[in-house]
């Protein structure tokens, strides 16, 4: 099936189109800047320049058979200004609008539209279990909302067209959402609820968001709104606790209401006002949670992050087999190709013989583009064209623990890295270098896509 895709290259789209394409569909994704699409999305797909922001008009792609909206500017990416909160408002309200005029056009061959909207449509601080026809609050990010899915029920009353809408919930994710945000406050030891810490947190884990909107898109008896949350939804203390004990963190210090109110001015709702709402009628189109205990959750997304670990995680698709990809990264002397000038990467030496578990490798790189460095590591998992570990023995972490795992993907390779990592110095090295050191894992992985992009039209 060819599916077109708005917010393809955000946290949700584009895991959403790495599942999507695994299950044999064709991804088109419309974005902003078409030729950096493949930085984001780690998955064959066709890039096409749009912009919900300028009321543009999809571009005309023959036989779209479904269409997946999931276009708006982060709602917490800065204060809400005037201006931001109409620039929120258009590039949600200017996509519905803008699908719903090519669904129209384009309905015979259409099969369904997903347009995602979320649970701040319902009214704040309700002791009510809000299903999905409550009627909308009157506060900003409820208007919103009711704005945002106003043209997809338009055109589910005015077409033969199947429209879906869910209403999605706190996002748990292993990195970005708000986990990224709660979690630093509580490794230095002062966090806590925030405010009064009794309002209510809907949420849902990505792998179980994911699996429900694919199963929304399959089952042609899904139809209209469904609020996409865990059956468990806890208090914001709650919450605040079950995150300290994952991270063995104390959460005695609550954050004062007027502090977090002058911080985020009436962004701030976000995080001090809650909604507890109901999945009823997800359980009832059959769907089934695999992470809808918030302890199961925390486990399965920060388990191995406990005494100030961070990690992060890339992914990127290549049009290469995967047996050529693997020649080319088991090869520890290839890592110097993918890595930044001002490393100045210089590989030493290593074990004599074939790489395996047990190998040692020593490389040299300059920190700050002055300090040279030695980097000893230690391979501890080996499994050939599949995935190959390497943990640091000594070098600038305290802990360092890299996964590499590789995947066969329409005729190229799905490269993952997880990367688990603690600064050194302990507490200050945390609050002091983690910003540093994620800023430059940005940068060498950046370079590294950018790499073998260039690179995978020749022989690796």
């Amino acid at each position: 099936m060819k599916v077109l895709m708005t917010g393809g290259t955000g946290l949700i789209g584009s895991e959403l189109g790495l599942e999507l394409t695994k299950a044999g569909h064709e991804l088109v994704i419309l974005t902003r800047n078409p030729t950096n699409s493949y930085k984001k999305c780690p998955f064959p797909h066709t890039a096409l320049k749009w912009d919900s922001l300028f009321d543009s008009s999809i571009p005309e792609v023959s036989g779209v058979e479904g269409i997946i909206n999931l276009a708006g500017l982060g709602i917490a990416d800065q204060r809400w200004s005037a201006s931001y909160k109409k620039n929120l408002t258009d590039s949600r309200v200017k996509s519905s609008n803008q699908v719903k005029s090519f669904a129209m056009k384009n309905q015979e061959s259409l099969k369904f539209v997903l347009s995602a909207s979320a649970i701040g449509y319902y009214p704040k601080n309700s002791p009510i279990d809000f299903k999905e026809d409550a009627e909308a609050g009157l506060d900003f990010m409820a208007q919103l909302c009711k704005k945002w899915e106003a043209p997809i029920i338009e055109l589910s009353q005015n077409s033969s067209v199947r429209c879906v809408i869910p209403r999605i919930g706190i996002v748990l994710t292993p990195q970005g959402g708000a986990l990224s945000k709660m979690i630093p406050p509580l490794n230095s030891g002062l966090g806590g609820p925030l405010g009064s810490g009794s309002q209510m947190m809907s949420w849902i884990h990505q792998y179980d968001l994911i699996r429900l909107l694919i199963h929304l898109i399959k089952d042609q008896n899904c139809k209209g709104i469904y609020n996409a949350v865990s059956s468990q939804p806890k208090t914001n203390k709650d919450f605040t606790r079950a995150l300290g004990q994952i991270l063995q963190k104390p959460t005695l210090l609550p954050a004062p209401a007027f502090a977090i109110k002058l911080a985020l001015g009436e962004m701030s709702t976000l995080v001090l006002d809650g909604q507890k709402i109901s999945n009823q009628k997800v359980l009832t189109s059959g769907f089934k949670f695999e992470f809808d205990n918030l302890d199961l959750a925390l486990e399965s997304l920060l388990g191995d992050l406990s005494k100030l670990k961070t990690q992060k995680i890339y992914k990127q698709w290549i049009p290469k087999p995967l047996d050529q990809v693997w020649s080319f990264f088991s090869d520890p002397k290839n890592l110097g190709k993918l890595t930044p000038p001002s490393s100045h990467f210089t590989h030493v030496s290593q074990t004599p013989g074939d790489m395996k578990v047990g190998t040692e490798i020593i490389h040299k790189i300059y920190l700050f583009s002055f300090l040279p460095v030695i980097w000893k590591s230690r391979i501890t998992k080996w499994s050939p064209q599949t995935h190959f570990a390497d943990n640091q023995i000594k070098g600038p972490f305290a802990h360092w623990e890299h996964t590499h795992s590789f995947e066969s993907l329409n005729g190229g390779t799905l490269i993952i890295d997880h990367l688990v990592f603690k600064a050194p110095l302990g507490y200050p090295g945390y609050h002091l270098g983690r910003f540093k050191i994620e800023s430059d894992l940005k940068q060498v992985f950046d370079f590294r896509v950018q790499k073998l992009h260039k690179m995978f039209g020749d022989s690796l």
